[in-house]
C-alpha cells in the first residue's frame, strides 16, 4: 500500500501529486477502472491534514482535532463506515457559559438556557432550509441575524459551536457553505474512528495498489511541453506520464502548474491533548466557550467517544484554540488547563498530564461570500493536467473526496 523512498518507474501513465484525501479518492477511483496510477507524497506518510500519531505511551493522537460527518454524501459514498468503528458523539453540546454548563441534546433544550428565546426555539427548524440558491450569497453572521436568531443565542451557541468548524467565531464565511454543513451535521452521525482520523486516508489507500504510493517523494516541477502536461521531476528524477493530477494544496499546485489560482486565506488551530485517570465528565458531547474571553474554543473527553484512543485505565482529553499563538507549547497547555479548572471546579485539573500540542498554521482555509464562483475547475488550460484538492469545492472531507473522484472521472472522460 506504502512505499517509501524505493524506487519509482521512469514512465506512468497516471502521476498524482500528493497523497492526501483527494489524492487517495483519485487514486482509488482510477485503479478501480483499470487505470494505472502512481502517488508522489513529499511527506513521509499518507493522508495530509488527516493524520494521527502514535504516543510512545500508546496514546492515538490525531494531528488537529477531527471528527468525521457520516451525513456528507462523499463519505457515505467512498468510505465503509462500519469498519471505521465510529465512537458516536452525542448530539448537541455543552455550553460554557459564566462558570456554568449547559447540556443541550436538542432544540427542546433550548427553552431551559438563560440566553434564548422562544422565537430562538421555533427558528431552528429554518436551518434545515439553508443552502444552495435559496440562501442569499452572505456571511453566516447576517444570515443567522435575518433569520431572526436573538444575538444573545448567536453569541452563546452559534459563534463558539460554527466557529470552531469554520476556525473562524467571527461566522463570516458563506452562508451557503454554512448551510451544507448544518444539512450534513442533520443527516447523519459525527463521530471519531476507533483508531483515529487516519484511519479514514488508510482505509481508501487499501483500494489502490501495493507499490503504487510513494511517501517521501516531493515533486520538484511538472514538464509541460507544447501546453500539454507530460510529467514531472521527483527527487531530481524525471518520470514521464500521460496524465497528471495536483492533488496537493492550492499554493502548490499554483507553483508547480504557473496557473493563476485564487488566494486561499489559510485559517491556524492549535490542539492540546492530556491524559488523566479520572476525567472530568462522562459526557460524549462537545464543550464549547460561550464566553467572549477565553483561550478554549472547544474541549472533549475523547475517551468517553472512542476509548480505544488511550491506554486501558486512563483517558484523552483534549483542548482546542482558534489560531496559533506565539509561545511555548506547555505555557499553552497551562493556559487550557487552567481554564478548564473554571469549566470543572471539582474535576482536579493539576493532575492532568500535558501529552502533545499541536500547532496547525494552515489546518483550513476561509470560505468567504462569493468565493465559490472563483474556485478553480478541475480541468485545467494545460493538457492532461488536472486539479484535485478540497479548494475546488469547499473546504471539508466532503470537497476533498468529492474533487479526488471529480478529477478521475475528468481524466477517464478524456
Amino acid at each position: 500500500m506504502e512505499e517509501t523512498l524505493k524506487p519509482f518507474p521512469d514512465s506512468v501513465p497516471v502521476a498524482i501529486v500528493g497523497a492526501g484525501l483527494a489524492g487517495l479518492a483519485c487514486g482509488r477511483a482510477l485503479s478501480r477502472a483499470g487505470r494505472e496510477v502512481h502517488i508522489f507524497e513529499a511527506a513521509g506518510e499518507i493522508g495530509g491534514r488527516m493524520r494521527t500519531e502514535v504516543h510512545r505511551e500508546g496514546f492515538r493522537l490525531d494531528v488537529g482535532f477531527h471528527v468525521l460527518l457520516t451525513g456528507y454524501p462523499a463519505v457515505r459514498r467512498e468510505l465503509d463506515i462500519g469498519k471505521l468503528d465510529l465512537g458516536v458523539i452525542e448530539p448537541g453540546c455543552v455550553v460554557a457559559r459564566n462558570g456554568k454548563l449547559y447540556s443541550l441534546s436538542d432544540s427542546m433544550d433550548l427553552l431551559r438556557l438563560p440566553f434564548a428565546t422562544l422565537g430562538d426555539k421555533l427558528r431552528m427548524g429554518r436551518l434545515r432550509s439553508l443552502g444552495g440558491d435559496r440562501t442569499p450569497e452572505r456571511a453566516t453572521m447576517e444570515q443567522l441575524r435575518a433569520l431572526g436568531f436573538s444575538q444573545k443565542l448567536v453569541d452563546a451557541l452559534f459563534v463558539p459551536l460554527f466557529g470552531g468548524v469554520f476556525l473562524d467565531r467571527s461566522l463570516s464565511n458563506s452562508a451557503r457553505y454554512f448551510g451544507s454543513i448544518v444539512r450534513s451535521f442533520l443527516a447523519g452521525a459525527v463521530g471519531i474512528p476507533a483508531q483515529g482520523i487516519g484511519a479514514v486516508p488508510h482505509q481508501i489507500a487499501e483500494g489502490i495498489p501495493t507499490g503504487a504510493i510513494h511517501t517521501g517523494c516531493p515533486v520538484e516541477s511538472l514538464t509541460i511541453e507544447a501546453g500539454r502536461a507530460r510529467g514531472l521531476t521527483v527527487r531530481g528524477q524525471e518520470v514521464r506520464a500521460d496524465a497528471v493530477v495536483l492533488a496537493a494544496g492550492a499554493a502548490d499546485a499554483a507553483r508547480l502548474s504557473g496557473l493563476p489560482l485564487p488566494e486561499f486565506k489559510s485559517l491556524g488551530t492549535t490542539v492540546v491533548y492530556f491524559t488523566t485517570a479520572h476525567p472530568p465528565t462522562e459526557e460524549k458531547r462537545l464543550f464549547v466557550r460561550a464566553d467572549p474571553e477565553g483561550w478554549t474554543n472547544h474541549f472533549a473527553v475523547l475517551t468517553n467517544i472512542a476509548p480505544a484512543l488511550a491506554p486501558a485505565g486512563q483517558h484523552l482529553l483534549m483542548g482546542t484554540i482558534l489560531g496559533v499563538p506565539e509561545m511555548h507549547e506547555g505555557a499553552i497547555s497551562e493556559k487550557i488547563r487552567q481554564e478548564m479548572a473554571y469549566w470543572f471546579p471539582h474535576a482536579g485539573t493539576h493532575s492532568w498530564r500535558w501529552l502533545r500540542t499541536y500547532k496547525m498554521p494552515n489546518a483550513q482555509w476561509a470560505f468567504p461570500p462569493g468565493l465559490a464562483a472563483r474556485l478553480p475547475q478541475t480541468r485545467t488550460p494545460i493538457g492532461g493536467l488536472y486539479l484535485a484538492g478540497d479548494y475546488t469545492r469547499e473546504p471539508s472531507v466532503e470537497g476533498a473526496l468529492g474533487s479526488g473522484t471529480d478529477a478521475a472521472e475528468a481524466l477517464l472522460g478524456g
